[in-house]
């Protein structure tokens, strides 16, 4: 449900991940359509499953992030 309401709001590409705890959800999303998904999830999945929800709360569920620029191998002379 998250990642269709992610989708169908303007991600490239989403997916479930992590097992137990509640997992976690991971999204491609164009930075021009990053309020369009955060405002979907919550008038289409916050609102619906957790009535009267804070909006604190549902920001606090929510973390944006950039990629970064990957990994590296540092080579160090001795």
């Amino acid at each position: 449900m998250i990642c269709e309401i992610a989708r169908l709001a303007g991600s490239y590409g989403s997916r479930l991940t992590g097992a137990g705890w509640g997992g976690c959800s991971v999204h491609l999303v164009p930075q021009d359509k990053v309020h369009a998904v955060k405002e979907a999830w919550r008038k289409e999945y916050y609102e619906k499953k957790f009535p009267g929800i804070s909006s604190e709360k549902v920001e606090s569920a929510i973390t944006v992030s950039k990629p970064g620029s990957g990994a590296a191998l540092l080579r160090v002379e001795k």
